[in-house]
């Protein structure tokens, strides 16, 4: 886990270089968690049932730094997000890198692949936000328009290939380029939730 001094001054400084290359809204910005260290929210975290409308605005700024990182195809080695991520190669499936980048309340794990030219590059997002109420999906909704334009209804299926497994309803997006889902994961539900929010987004080749 990278400590939250790096993390944050590594943000500030990609924001200067990073923000006149973006034509979206201030939600797709690079964020810099305001908690004193950012938390692995896979290890122990509970998500937080109710959420308040203070926490409403952490995770759309959380999120909407998680799709900035994710915009384009980068390759792994030009990605901004590598120094601020704990990257590896994957033990399974087919990707040349993951990584994963922890904020307060929500982590996301970028996944690298094979080119036809054979350059690694970002084709698949798989990110946790710790709330299991629905109602965050609405503002996530939102933020994530901008970027991929109107979503519909749609039941994300349950799958066994690694960083696309979850199940739930919410909404997709599905065009020739870009397949995404946002929806409350039951899988990950336990006593008295309804899920936990998570958002995944693969592009072609990976999109069928």
């Amino acid at each position: 886990m990278r400590i939250f001094t790096k993390l944050s001054i590594g943000l500030g400084l990609l924001g200067g270089c990073l923000l006149g290359q973006a034509g979206y809204s201030e939600d797709l910005t690079l964020y810099t968690p305001k908690s004193r260290a950012p938390m692995d929210v896979r290890k122990g975290a509970s998500p937080i049932g109710a959420v308040t409308p203070a926490e409403i605005s952490e995770f759309r700024g959380e999120f909407g730094g998680i799709l900035y990182m994710g915009q384009r195809a980068y390759s792994f080695e030009h990605w901004p997000g590598k120094e601020m991520a704990d990257c590896r190669q994957p033990a399974e499936g087919n990707a040349c890198a993951a990584c994963e980048l922890i904020l307060g309340h929500s982590s996301a794990d970028y996944y690298f692949f094979r080119d036809r030219d054979g350059s690694c590059t970002l084709q698949a997002i798989d990110a946790h936000m710790q709330a299991s109420d629905s109602a965050i999906l609405k503002t996530l909704k939102t933020t994530a328009q901008k970027l991929l334009g109107r979503p519909v209804p749609g039941s994300k299926s349950v799958s066994k290939e690694v960083g696309w497994g979850g199940t739930g309803s919410g909404w997709k997006w599905e065009d020739e380029i870009d397949l995404a889902y946002l929806y409350m994961d039951v899988e990950q539900a336990g006593e008295n939730t309804e899920g936990v929010a998570r958002f995944q987004w693969r592009r072609a080749p990976l999109h069928h």
